[in-house]
């Protein structure tokens, strides 16, 4: 083999070997990648069981918040008719005392 022949083999061989250690390299931040990406779809199923835990919850609140806002809604009106009773009735007593006063 000639000296021009084992240089071009040298060198051929001295490629591969910085392409081997390139492709090493690429190998192990795609393996990197990898464990990312198994981190971030594991914390996004957890984050999504949390927000569908907290819809259920804001729903069940929702829902109980319209319950006690009909039912405050319904005590006002009571209590606003019981207040209008209370003055007509007040009022006839008034007027039944006047008209025997005038007799």
């Amino acid at each position: 083999m000639s000296n021009s022949q084992f240089g071009t083999l040298s060198a051929t061989q001295l490629a591969m070997e910085e392409q081997d250690s390139f492709l090493d390299d690429i190998s192990a931040g795609v393996s990197r990648l990898k464990d990312q990406g198994i981190l971030i779809h594991d914390e996004a199923g957890m984050q999504n069981k949390l927000l569908d835990e907290i819809e259920g919850d804001v729903e069940q609140v929702h829902s109980s918040m319209e319950k006690n806002t009909r039912r405050a809604e319904q005590i006002i009106e009571e209590k606003s008719l019981f207040r209008l009773k209370a003055a007509i009735a007040g009022l006839s007593v008034l007027l039944v005392l006047l008209i025997f006063q005038g007799l």
